[in-house]
């Protein structure tokens, strides 16, 4: 059949891939809206033929070399393959993950999906190419060739976990020089909401004079509640106990 060309399109976004459970499940939990950015590459006739449009001439369109096309549009719209510069082209259209795009003009489509976090997780989309119509056979080389004019795009992302620190503070409020330094050994236990032991650690302080000393532990996975234990106080010390419990860590914050 011929192309409506009286229709506009819509796209809108599922998970996919080996994540799409983790993915879906962050969703909600991911607070500020995640941005999606198009550019029309071509335009579509009645009989489905692209037509260039001028900003991305010189790119060659091939039904069977869609990867292709994403890399030679990605090199055009950001002068290589890092979304994360400012774009050389302006965009057609930008929506939200969550709400799709609706009234797009029909054509061939670049979607650049920015990164997005959840508390414990970071996602990192890959940039695809979109026909507005589309058919299963021409995206695919199988299935059916009717026209569609709304796609639900499959998600695929590669996914990396969060980190925050931890900050212990000790204070050591009176000396005696003549017994030597004196050293603090701390053991740091985390764990998952799960329960599961997922970071383990020993540090320590050492003083030559009475005051204050912070030791700064980094890369903790977030999310995961952390119990610090004194576990030696030096010789002829006295350990007062801190009154803080249990800390959860958050990225890229110090607990």
């Amino acid at each position: 059949g011929r192309v409506d060309l009286t229709k506009t399109g819509t796209l809108t976004f599922e998970p996919g891939g080996e994540n799409a459970g983790e993915l879906a499940e962050d969703f909600a939990g991911i607070k500020e809206p995640v941005g999606v950015h198009v550019w029309q590459l071509a335009e579509i006739s009645e009989t489905g033929a692209y037509t260039v449009n001028r900003e991305f001439s010189g790119l060659s369109i091939r039904d069977d070399a869609w990867d292709e096309v994403k890399d030679e549009a990605m090199a055009l719209v950001y002068g290589g393959d890092d979304p994360t510069v400012e774009p050389l082209i302006r965009e057609t259209a930008s929506g939200t993950l969550a709400d799709g795009l609706t009234g797009l003009p029909l054509g061939l489509y670049l979607v650049v999906i920015d990164p997005a976090c959840s508390d414990t997780r970071e996602y990192t989309f890959n940039p695809m190419i979109v026909s507005l119509p589309w058919t299963e056979y021409r995206m695919g080389g199988s299935g059916s060739d009717t026209w569609q004019y709304t796609l639900n795009a499959t998600l695929k992302a590669a996914v990396n976990p969060r980190y925050g620190d931890l900050r212990i503070v000790k204070t050591l409020a009176s000396q005696n020089i003549s017994q030597g330094d004196a050293t603090f050994v701390f053991d740091i236990e985390g764990k998952d909401p799960n329960g599961t032991v997922v970071y383990s650690n020993v540090v320590s302080a050492t003083f030559s004079e009475a005051g204050r000393q912070e030791i700064l532990v980094t890369r903790i996975p977030a999310g995961t509640t952390v119990t610090v234990t004194e576990v030696y106080s030096g010789a002829n010390c006295t350990l007062t106990a801190s009154d803080n419990g249990p800390q959860v860590i958050v990225a890229e914050d110090v607990a």
